[in-house]
């Protein structure tokens, strides 16, 4: 996780005194709203959703392309109704995510369950590592409370924030409560090495929906339009002989 040395030495968090002031009261604000019961943060969720779909009118151009394309079948009415829900669902996202933060292990159990522990176990006491490929969908945040369920140290790969040092703590504090660690791209070979030489199982987890770059040798279709898709996670396993997962919610 970042700390203060950290944030001394890395360019990324060089913020200046008033942006990094200013960061800091969002933090402050974003800790006190993860304090807030659920039924009030639905409220808030409402407002969110109706200056995203109605005032900002977030990605409205993109969400309608993407949807025309994935169900060419449905009509208007319908396309506009699972816009709908969608701008729904996000704003849900945002303060559920927010929420994290302040949850305690009693909340997040009774907000989410987890299938299939066994198999993880088995590997575990077979002294075996796993791969777990995560996608967008539901809410992906929360699976970081998986850590409370499997013996395997989850690493969790991430992008690091970019000039915001309170921000990262605060999204990396929640990421970890449970017991799993954030690892930045750029170090997670480095890190995942020296942990299985350590003779510690790791559980891999990666957002295999990422969009990778046009130049990815590997594209097929997905939602009725040509895509690329990351090759990374087949050669990581075929490379450490580990099983891969995959994270369907």
């Amino acid at each position: 996780m970042a700390n203060n040395e950290l944030a001394k030495v890395d360019k990324r968090f060089n913020e200046g005194i008033f942006k990094r002031v200013r960061n800091q009261l969002i933090v402050g604000l974003l800790t006190l709203i993860s304090k807030l019961p659920f039924s009030v943060l639905y409220r808030i969720s409402d407002f969110i959703c109706f200056i995203l779909q109605k005032i900002i009118r977030y990605r409205k151009n993109v969400i309608f392309e993407n949807l025309h394309y994935s169900f060419p079948e449905k009509n208007k009415e319908e396309i506009e109704q699972i816009a709908n829900k969608f701008y729904r669902h996000f704003s849900d996202l945002i303060v559920e995510t927010i929420k994290m933060n302040g949850m305690s292990k009693a909340e997040i159990s009774e907000h989410i369950k987890f299938k299939n522990m066994g198999r993880f176990e088995k590997l575990y006491n077979a002294n075996q590592s796993l791969i777990v490929l995560g996608f967008h969908h539901s809410n992906w945040e929360w699976a970081s409370a998986i850590q409370l369920h499997c013996s395997h140290q989850l690493l969790m790969l991430y992008n690091p924030v970019r000039g915001n040092f309170s921000l990262e703590k605060f999204i990396l504090h929640a990421r970890e409560k449970w017991g799993g660690k954030s690892i930045p791209v750029h170090k997670s070979g480095r890190t995942v090495l020296e942990l299985n030489r350590a003779g510690k199982p790791t559980g891999l987890w990666l957002g295999a929906d990422q969009t990778p770059p046009a130049s990815s040798k590997f594209w097929t279709t997905f939602l009725n339009r040509e895509a690329p898709f990351f090759s990374g996670p087949e050669k990581i396993a075929a490379k450490t002989n580990q099983p891969i997962f995959f994270h369907r919610t």
